[in-house]
């Protein structure tokens, strides 16, 4: 019965109390190598894009917006 509960509340997103506690993405890598250098950059500047999209807006109705634009 608790894999049950478990799985219920993965399911319906209740096992996400607080959002800011998902952690970014992590990998192994050697990190002076100019690939890795390149996708740290890349994941970076796609995550401010993100975080500048979203500010001062309601994120559901900007996100339906960018969904439903031409």
């Amino acid at each position: 019965m608790k894999r049950i509960g478990w799985l219920n509340a993965y399911i319906t997103g209740n096992h996400l109390k607080n959002l800011e506690l998902i952690m970014l993405l992590g990998f192994y890598a050697d990190l002076n190598h100019r690939e890795t250098l390149e996708i740290k950059e890349h994941f970076l500047q796609t995550r401010r894009n993100i975080i500048d999209f979203y500010k001062d807006k309601d994120f559901l109705a900007a996100t339906l917006q960018e969904l439903t634009s031409d």
